[in-house]
């Protein structure tokens, strides 16, 4: 069973970076005629509850489910390559409709937001692991100077100061991982030939040595207790190791 290679990967947000490199393995596969698949992450405005296309993703997981998906497609030998590709345009596309936005961003109905459901989640997980409230804030605060001191000695941009602001009780817009930015993002995926095809075969290529995915039974505010005993993370776990045949647990404490 071959394991996929990482052949390309590129994103642009708000018009800073290039999507080139991948584009351009992608166009050498096609010429040479190798067997591609296309998996598309969906953008917000194709609705939440709208029936997926073929080969399509949407959740929050989308980017791990099409890698996963890719990651079968190569090693059952039914693709040559796969490009999980995805567009969003979250600033541009929304400008004077920010309630259209909102609208769309909140998936489980104007009484729960997300940021309100992750603080619901959190709360029920605090107090499962012992952890109070204050000891959160602190952790995201050190998280946060962690990034920020990342940041700088990078030379990156920091948010500006109204992202400081809280959201919820637990959660200021710092913490949450869903920025408004224009967003396009490729990831190409490919076996040796067509890892030899773009060039990019040899000792800097990364092999992807496993997928871990599972799932709750339901999701959103009535399946909080569910999803905050993290069953589902421990057997994502378990799966991606099993597959990478990878201790990861030992290699990391050592």
């Amino acid at each position: 069973m071959e394991k996929p290679l990482i052949l390309a990967a590129a994103r642009r947000v708000d018009g800073q970076g290039e999507l080139k490199p991948a584009l351009t393995a992608q166009a050498r596969i096609e010429a040479q005629g190798l067997r591609l698949t296309e998996l598309v992450i969906d953008p917000l405005i194709a609705g939440w509850d709208c029936p997926l296309a073929y080969n399509h993703f949407r959740s929050g997981a989308a980017p791990i489910e099409a890698l996963a998906e890719g990651y079968r497609l190569i090693t059952e030998n039914q693709a040559d390559a796969v490009v999980i590709r995805g567009e969003d345009l979250l600033r541009s596309a929304y400008l004077g409709l920010k309630d259209k936005r909102r609208e769309l961003m909140n998936i489980y109905g104007d009484d729960c937001s997300i940021p309100e459901a992750y603080t619901a989640l959190t709360r029920v997980w605090l107090e499962r692991q012992g952890i109070g409230e204050a000891r959160f804030k602190d952790l995201a605060q050190r998280l946060l100077d962690n990034y920020t001191r990342t940041a700088l000695r990078r030379g990156l941009g920091l948010p500006p100061p109204e992202r400081y602001r809280p959201l919820t009780e637990l959660f200021r817009e710092v913490d949450c991982a869903n920025p408004v930015v224009d967003f396009a993002g490729y990831l190409v995926l490919g076996n040796r030939q067509a890892a030899l095809t773009t060039g990019t075969f040899g000792e800097r290529a990364v092999r992807v040595l496993g997928v871990g995915i599972a799932t709750t039974a339901g999701d959103g505010p009535t399946h909080i207790h569910e999803i905050a005993d993290y069953r589902h993370l421990k057997e994502a776990y378990r799966l991606a190791c099993g597959q990478a045949r990878v201790d990861f647990r030992s290699q990391y404490r050592a």
